[in-house]
Formats: C-alpha cells, structure tokens, sequence
C-alpha cells in the first residue's frame, strides 16, 4: 500500500499509528506467553483441558459460591481473550510487509512471536 491511498498506512504515515500497533504486538505476546505457559500453572488452561465430568460438573455448579462463579468466569475469559488473541497475532504476521520497521523489530526482535507460537501448534489450546 502507499501512503497516499484511501486505507493509507497507519504505521509509516501516522506515528500514532505505530504506539497503537506496538501496543497491540506487546498485548497479543503476552497473551501467546500466557497460552504458551504450562497448564499445570495456568488455571485458566486447566479448566479448558481437564473439565469436569458431567455428574462433576453437575454437582459443583450446584455447591459453588458466588465468588467461585466470579472467578471461574474470569479465568474463562482470559482464556478466550488470549485465544482470540492468536487471530491478532496471525493478521499482524500476514500483513508485517505493510508495517514500519518498528513493527517489525518488536515483534521479531523483542517478542519472537515465531517462537512463542511454537508452544502453541505442538500442543494447541
């Protein structure tokens, strides 16, 4: 794309453009750290891993307090945020070329979004 067409480049042309990407790169590594992390420290990947059993589930939806709900609904939403997340990442790799050089270096220098996907095709979430 150049400059001057009608979708315009944010990263090359608009340097706040550039800190919303960089912000967006630094999100979507933390988020492919955290599914890339073990699940045996991640509750938030236990519970999609290893779920209960139906009489399990049964009965602990049943027993649970209102606190456990809370916090059950927020490691189920770190979950699927951080999935969601792979989409980003994947779209910012696709379209790298229409990127700045700072783009670039965050994600392949600082982050090395190649390796953090890794932990993620050998063992998907």
């Amino acid at each position: 794309l150049d400059g001057g067409s009608a979708g315009g480049n944010a990263s090359k042309g608009n340097p706040s453009g550039d800190e919303a990407l960089l912000s967006l790169v630094d999100y979507c590594a933390r988020q492919l750290i955290f599914l890339g992390s073990p699940s045996d420290s991640n509750p938030s990947l236990q519970r999609q891993k290893y779920p209960l059993a139906a009489a399990e589930l049964a009965s602990h939806l049943q027993t649970r307090s209102r606190l456990d709900e809370i916090r059950e609904t927020v490691l189920d939403s770190s979950y699927q945020t951080a999935v969601a997340s792979v989409a980003l990442a994947r779209y910012l790799c696709e379209h790298i070329e229409e990127m700045g050089p700072s783009i670039l270096s965050r994600m392949l220098e600082l982050h090395d979004f190649l390796l953090l996907f890794i932990p993620l095709v050998e063992e998907p979430p």
